[in-house]
């Protein structure tokens, strides 16, 4: 009977279950926090800094270089860029723009972070890709796992896949399903050769990072701290005062903005016990108590209950699209201008009609609008909606960004918006002890949670109106109680594809029907496109 009354709620989940739904890697404990300098002291300091930047994005890119070839591509791993390092420093390694040794290791950790986040965004490419694939609809569930395996993350598996072996990445059972291993792992090296590009190349050199080593606490008084920060001349520091009282440990970097000032980002532990304990309703041993988040454009995020977070999030990012658009064209109109004209009128164009500066104050003028909203839904979200777990949709897709403008506007606002929430999610959520779990979002803003029903006839807008059994809701909140009701059922997997979510929904309608003697709604006609 106890088992019964903890089934009723659909708010009360397994642990087991929610470890399942977890991410794999551990949320964030520390916060970025972006602190101020002296300008006289960056004034003063001005060509040692200015030479600094310079040297360390060039010793960056050469580096970059090496982590793209086929000898040490792999060793942008975890640490084995260390392994890179050692290499370099037993064959007497001198950096060719002047920097010091302790300065090109930490251009070389750099290096190796933007190495694995590109081929990270290289395999979520081919994986959109072949995806579509008619032979990937036809393959077998052990070729589905296998694609699915090599182009999850940066593996070795997956680089000795681009060096042209086979890896069995899978069990042997499921590899004896395999028909042809060679010609699968054909077509998805030529999936990422189609989308791999060229080296990425930075021509803003904008950042310099600093380790324990290469910096000191000079001085600390009551509303400032002095740096003695390593140049390129030895035994030259500089000395710049940051403000605030709050000491500086750990690896500092070092940011110049778009329009030339400079700041001092520093990682922060962050404590939990510091921040007020959510007031989350008793759970039962060995369960979750959870709360569902719909992602939506208009607004931050909507949860189970109907409660809608930063309402003010669309009509901010429709006024950044529309601004976006204009000054966009308008710059390459001048751009178009200064490519036909002389050498001395298209560098007048660009020193007094292009507006650089201006252009991207404005930006991060908005930028900073927005992150302000996604707070503050944020904030108001975990102290009237409190839960030990968040179950939200996985933000591996992009918003719907609708309305009249380009598509590099769209792709832009909609990916830049995602990353925004996604690591404030992450970070508050960790700042208040709560975890997050994730479950496929496919048609979960189109299914019926009554009758399971799915089909994009069903929403009309901000209504959801089953055309089934005529179930009536708010669209955010009938997709977040779909999203709570999949994180308690076993059948879906977090990254289940949306073809596996559709004919599952699809089963269990026709179940429903047969039970109560209705005609089943799906049918190839009835098939939607995924939310």
């Amino acid at each position: 009977m106890e088992q019964e009354e903890k089934s009723t709620d659909p708010h009360l989940i397994g642990e087991s279950r929610i470890r399942e739904l977890e991410p794999s890697a551990s949320l964030p404990a520390y916060r970025v926090a972006c602190r101020c300098l002296d300008e006289s002291d960056c004034e003063r300091w001005h060509g040692e800094l200015e030479a600094l930047f310079d040297a360390f994005g060039r010793q960056r890119q050469v580096f970059l270089g090496m982590l793209f070839t086929r000898r040490d591509r792999a060793l942008c791993l975890g640490s084995d860029w260390r392994k890179l390092r050692d290499r370099l420093v037993a064959e007497k390694y001198r950096s060719p723009f002047g920097l010091q040794a302790r300065m090109w290791k930490m251009a070389l950790q750099s290096a190796s972070g933007t190495a694995l986040a590109w081929w990270s965004l290289v395999q979520k490419r081919a994986r959109n890709l072949i995806v579509w694939k008619a032979w990937f609809k036809k393959a077998k569930e052990a070729e589905k796992h296998y694609v699915r395996r090599l182009l999850s993350a940066p593996s070795r598996d997956f680089f000795a896949l681009l060096d042209g072996k086979y890896p069995r990445c899978l069990a042997a059972e499921e590899l004896k399903q395999i028909a042809s291993r060679k010609g699968l792992c054909k077509a998805i090296l030529r999936a990422v050769r189609l989308v791999q590009g060229r080296v990425p190349k930075n021509s803003r050199f904008s950042s310099v990072w600093f380790d324990c080593d290469c910096y000191r606490t000079a001085e600390r008084g009551r509303d400032f701290v002095t740096l003695s920060l390593m140049t390129l001349t030895r035994g030259k520091r500089a000395r710049i005062r940051v403000k605030g009282s709050v000491p500086v440990r750990g690896t500092v970097r070092l940011v110049r903005g778009p329009d030339g000032t400079i700041r001092l980002h520093v990682q922060y532990p962050v404590k939990p016990s510091s921040v007020k304990p959510l007031e989350v309703p008793q759970a039962p041993e060995g369960m979750v108590f959870c709360r569902a988040l719909d992602l939506g454009f208009t607004e931050v995020a909507t949860d189970d209950g109907g409660r809608a977070f930063g309402k003010g999030l669309g009509a901010l990012l429709q006024d950044y699209a529309v601004w976006t658009d204009r000054k966009v064209a308008e710059r390459n109109r001048l751009k178009a201008i200064a490519k036909r004209a002389g050498r001395a009128k298209r560098r007048r164009m660009a020193r007094c009609n292009l507006g650089e500066g201006r252009y991207h104050r404005t930006i991060e003028l908005y930028r900073t609008r927005v992150r302000n909203v996604v707070n503050e839904a944020l904030n108001r979200m975990f102290s009237e909606s409190p839960a030990q777990v968040y179950v939200m949709e996985d933000l591996s897709h992009r918003f719907l960004f609708t309305g009249k403008f380009s598509s590099e506007t769209r792709r832009m606002l909609s990916g830049w918006v995602r990353g925004v929430i996604r690591k404030r999610m992450l970070f508050k959520s960790a700042l208040h002890g709560a975890g997050i779990a994730y479950v496929p979002c496919a048609y979960s803003s189109q299914r019926c949670p009554v009758c399971g029903y799915t089909a994009r006839e069903n929403r009309h807008g901000d209504i959801f109106e089953c055309r089934c059994c005529g179930h009536r809701a708010q669209a955010d909140e009938n997709a977040a109680r779909n999203l709570l009701e999949r994180a308690g059922d076993s059948a879906f997997g977090r990254r289940m594809p949306k073809e596996e979510v559709l004919a599952l929904e699809n089963s269990r309608h026709e179940a429903w029907c047969r039970r109560r003697r209705k005609q089943s709604q799906t049918g190839p006609a009835a098939i939607p496109e995924a939310a």
